[in-house]
């Protein structure tokens, strides 16, 4: 197979390029094909890619598909042979992203960290072709006061569990202050009550004593949190004075995001030692986890000698020098963040992007995948306009170097997206419109054209739009203010400027205004 033409989906026929006859489009891409899919939130852009996806899931297609082979013969239906040979990949950058059709000949390519070495050479070369001068970089920050309020507020919530268990006579008796304030609190003890003067209404007795309540509340809470997190930094210092704010780092880095953690706080007071009673499996495993990445940020900080002196600052150190020396399953599994030095994040997002497409075409190619559907789900987003503009070009330069590297027959690429300026990038013959069937001419057309006649959108926003036409209105009423002639110097498109200037024109200058 030399490259799919089309595709039925959705009941709806998907030319994603013509045949070769004319020539006229011949070689327009450096890929095989690049068609833009385009419509309204709600349209059907990503269900049209998910039945796209199970069009290529399938073992075979008897219609539906035409495509050219090697020969330049015009074929309709794929047998089971060629079929083995195409594979779809889709990616979106969106957090909410539906489920895809799922087979050996589709991959999601969404969601994949990359933080392995492997991972991070892809890194690096995707981002020489971006011409980016990146440095990787591993982060530590370690502060003063080693024990946060998250650890301090979960062991409060272990509180009957701790009186059962601990060994720790002065985190004993904290607990019985915290249940007993609790108790004291509920009952409204005498403490909390005073006697209003004969000018005080009911109302705002009540609110007073309310409000006293509440800051008894919070500043008995603060005593606690306070007394409970010296008690664990200074046990954390007589047991192991250097590794203590690795503990407590791995601790965070574990929790984070994480709705339960019980498991991983009872095992940090049994590994510090503030509690006595055998760990059942799950916590033995969060206990291994804490310990593993808390030794390995110390092998690390002891071989750049980063010393005690140095914890209330931030501490960066050239992340492939650690990868050289300890290999990727050290730094991975510690305290330290990976990450890249002068990058934004719509950047970010991009180097994400290209690097997952990599893994996921090199993943088709071991498999004997010939020809490539390539799906992105609105891929520009979270990106800047500069690089919008540039999105196309890249995406088509980086699949053509994919496509002669991996040695792939076709590449060909879907991407639904919202953008005027990647719209403005291809011609309307490879474009979709789900809403609105009379594209007008989108390649290298002006922004505001592209997105009234091919978006089917305002070329400018609601609320300018709302407070143009208030403006008008007044001018028409001869209401207008100074405030209303300021605001139409302001308007950057002259088209819309000028009638309103030459309205105002019209009727001269107001009196009094």
């Amino acid at each position: 197979m030399k490259k799919i033409l089309s595709l039925l989906a959705d009941d709806k026929v998907i030319k994603i390029t013509d045949s070769d006859e004319d020539g006229i489009f011949n070689n327009f891409f450096s890929i095989d094909s690049i068609t833009l899919v385009l419509g309204k939130n709600g349209s059907g852009k990503t269900h049209l890619l998910n039945s796209i996806c199970h069009l290529i899931s399938q073992p075979e297609v008897k219609y539906g598909i035409f495509y050219e082979d090697e020969d330049g013969i015009l074929i309709e239906g794929i047998d089971r042979r060629t079929m083995k040979g195409l594979g779809g990949i889709y990616f979106t950058p969106l957090p909410y992203q539906r489920p895809i059709a799922r087979s050996s000949r589709t991959i999601n390519s969404s969601s994949k960290k990359n933080n392995n070495q492997k991972s991070m050479e892809q890194y690096k070369e995707i981002s020489k072709f971006l011409k980016l001068d990146l440095k990787l970089t591993a982060k530590l920050e370690i502060k003063n006061f080693i024990v946060n309020y998250n650890l301090t507020q979960a062991i409060i919530e272990l509180d009957d569990y701790i009186l059962k268990y601990t060994n720790n006579n002065e985190l004993l008796e904290t607990i019985r202050d915290y249940k007993l304030d609790n108790e004291i609190n509920h009952q409204n003890d005498s403490r909390l009550i005073f006697e209003p003067d004969e000018s005080t209404s009911e109302e705002t007795h009540n609110t007073a004593k309310s409000d006293r309540a509440i800051e008894y509340k919070i500043k008995a809470r603060s005593r606690i949190t306070t007394r409970i997190r010296n008690i664990i930094d200074s046990h954390l210092y007589l047991n192991d004075p250097y590794n203590s704010p690795f503990i407590i780092q791995a601790y965070n880095k574990l929790t984070q995001g994480k709705s339960d953690k019980d498991s991983y706080t009872i095992a940090l007071l049994d590994l510090i030692g503030v509690i006595n009673k055998p760990l059942n499996r799950k916590e033995q495993r969060n206990q291994e986890y804490i310990k593993k990445m808390a030794d390995n940020t110390a092998i690390i900080c002891a071989h750049f000698e980063i010393t005690s002196s140095t914890h209330n600052e931030e501490v960066e150190i050239d992340a492939e020098c650690i990868y050289r020396v300890f290999g990727p399953e050290t730094i991975d599994n510690s305290c330290f963040d990976i990450g890249w030095s002068k990058l934004s994040s719509g950047m970010q997002a991009l180097i994400d992007q290209f690097s997952n497409l990599q893994q996921a075409l090199a993943s088709h190619r071991n498999r004997n995948i010939e020809n490539i559907i390539l799906l992105v789900d609105e891929g520009d987003a979270f990106l800047h306009a500069e690089w919008q503009g540039r999105y196309i070009e890249l995406l088509d330069k980086f699949l053509y170097h994919s496509k002669k590297s991996l040695g792939f027959k076709s590449i060909q690429a879907i991407i639904a997206t919202h953008s005027a300026i990647l719209t403005s990038d291809i011609p309307s013959d490879f474009i979709i419109n789900l809403n609105n069937e009379e594209l007008g001419k989108t390649f290298a057309s002006s922004l505001d054209k592209i997105t009234f006649n091919s978006l089917d959108a305002s070329p400018i926003g609601s609320f300018a739009t709302k407070k143009i036409k208030e403006i008008h209105k007044r001018i028409i009423s001869n209401t207008f203010t100074k405030s209303d002639i300021k605001i139409i110097s302001q308007i950057g498109d002259s088209m819309i400027r000028i009638p309103l200037e030459v309205e105002l024109e019209k009727r001269g200058p107001r009196n009094g205004d």
